[in-house]
C-alpha cells in the first residue's frame, strides 16, 4: 500500500485567504480596501497596474513527512511611491500579520503552523512604486488521494 498524499495549491489558498482577510479588515483600515491579490506581476507593457497590489509566490520548500511539507511564500506588496511609502508600509504590515497568523484547523486551511516570518522590508528597485517584501515559512499538511 502506498501513501499517496495530495497537497493543496498553497499560493491559490494564500491569495484567497489574504483577499478575504483584507476585505474584513477594510472596514477598520481603509488602506485594505480594493487590494488586488494575485500570483503574478502585471506586464508593465500590457496589463493595467493596480493601485494596490499583493503578489504571492511559492518559493518552494521541503518534504517533512509523508503528510507534511515546509513551504516558503514570498510576498510583494506594491502601492504608492517610494517617496511616500507610508500607506504601502502599513498595507505590507497588515498582509504580514495576516500570513504570520494563518495556521488553523478550519476546513480547507492546509497550514498547520507558521515556522518563520521575515520582513516586510522596502525593496530598492528602479520603478515608481513602493515595494515591500516578506517571506513566510509554513508547515502544510496534505490529504490522502
Amino acid at each position: 500500500m502506498t501513501s499517496d498524499i495530495l497537497h493543496a495549491d498553497l499560493v491559490l489558498w494564500a491569495c484567497s485567504y489574504v483577499r478575504e482577510q483584507l476585505a474584513i479588515l477594510s472596514t477598520r483600515y481603509p488602506v485594505a480596501a480594493g487590494v488586488e491579490v494575485t500570483n503574478r506581476e502585471p506586464d508593465e507593457n500590457g496589463d493595467a497596474f493596480p493601485a494596490k497590489l499583493v503578489i504571492i509566490r511559492d518559493d518552494s520548500g521541503s518534504t517533512l513527512s509523508v503528510i507534511s511539507q515546509e513551504k516558503t511564500l514570498g510576498v510583494s506588496t506594491l502601492m504608492g511611491t517610494v517617496e511616500d511609502g507610508v500607506n504601502a508600509s502599513f498595507l505590507a504590515r497588515l498582509v504580514f500579520a495576516i500570513l504570520s497568523d494563518c495556521a488553523s484547523t478550519a476546513p480547507g486551511n492546509p497550514v498547520a503552523s507558521v515556522s518563520e516570518s521575515n520582513g516586510p522590508y522596502l525593496v530598492g528597485e528602479d520603478q515608481p512604486r513602493a515595494r515591500f517584501y516578506s517571506t513566510h515559512t509554513l508547515v502544510v499538511t496534505g490529504q490522502p488521494i
